[in-house]
């Protein structure tokens, strides 16, 4: 089986709920929450706009 996909091989393939990621669409793509201490905030973006990158909003460790 071959996958093209931005998503991490780990993270289609996961067995646990422990490393199940949370997904959260944005326009342009969505991007990987984590929740530490009941605080959501930003792990990772996927997106294919490079630009998505730039904007502050979408900053890793970001508070959502």
């Amino acid at each position: 089986m071959l996958i093209h996909s931005i998503v991490s091989e780990n993270d289609i393939f996961c067995i646990n709920d422990i490393c199940m990621p949370v997904y959260e669409n944005i326009d342009g793509g969505f991007l990987e929450i984590e929740n530490k201490n009941g605080t959501r905030g930003i792990k990772r973006l996927y997106s294919t706009d490079p630009y998505m990158y730039l904007d502050k909003r979408y900053m890793p460790c970001n508070k959502l």
